[in-house]
């Protein structure tokens, strides 16, 4: 008989912008989610199935938060910006390092985290994007890859998103999953998307062991130079 548990998912990293769709996402589909932030949000939505709790993933004992869950979500991120930029804090690959270590104490074994395409050491990207996007991100992009080889060497069921540029659009479900680069001629994903894949990967063990790329080709002026240029501006609060 399969063990039965309090929640369907723990979510770390609740109320980013990818894990703001999977707990939307989760309601929709009727699943209990624990989910976590740093802080309480200021007016955290009375929503079925889902419970609000804070932790510091850097400093705070995570076992007790992944013990009564069947699958763990990590949607951690960080926030680009000059100083993220040059000095980002470690919460890919200390913060993943502990929620790995949490989930082995407490006898969790479904860990599904959010990784990127640039991570990979060659990935099927556009020469100017390489060269402007992916070298500003480059410390970032340095602690996914020791979050990678964190759950390369740990003996859980993991899987890695590779998702490519995240673009604010609603979720479509036809995106393209690769196990060997980004699908030719698409570099971005929705963060609905994403959160959709998340979810799947959790719920039914796809992709263990794994870190495969998710994208689709969007429209030519959300992957135009000018676009992403657009959207690197905003998000250091320069546009």
């Amino acid at each position: 008989m399969p063990e039965a548990h309090q929640y369907d998912l723990t979510l770390f990293g609740a109320s980013g912008r990818t894990g703001i769709d999977i707990l939307n996402q989760a309601t929709d589909r009727g699943l209990k989610v624990l989910a976590i932030d740093h802080s309480m949000p200021d007016e955290p939505e009375a929503r079925k199935g889902i419970e609000h709790r804070t932790a510091d993933v850097l400093e705070d004992d995570l076992a007790p938060l992944v013990a009564d869950s069947a699958a763990v979500i990590s949607a951690l991120g960080v926030a680009f910006s000059p100083k993220t930029a040059i000095d980002p804090p470690p919460l890919y690959s200390k913060g993943t390092g502990r929620i790995i270590a949490a989930m082995k104490e407490a006898g969790r074994d479904r860990l599904c985290v959010i990784s990127a395409a640039f991570a990979a050491e060659r990935a099927n990207l556009p020469l100017w994007f390489e060269q402007t996007v992916v070298r500003a991100l480059g410390s970032i992009l340095e602690d996914m890859r020791e979050m990678e080889e964190a759950l390369r060497s740990s003996s859980l069921n993991w899987t890695a998103a590779r998702p490519g540029w995240l673009l604010d659009r609603p979720r479509t479900q036809s995106y393209h999953v690769s196990t060997e680069n980004l699908p030719d001629g698409a570099f971005r994903t929705r963060h609905g998307d994403l959160a959709h894949f998340l979810i799947e990967c959790a719920l039914h063990g796809d992709h263990g062991k794994s870190a495969p790329f998710l994208a689709r080709r969007e429209s030519k002026p959300d992957e135009s130079p000018a676009a992403l240029g657009k959207e690197t501006l905003s998000m250091i609060g320069l546009a």
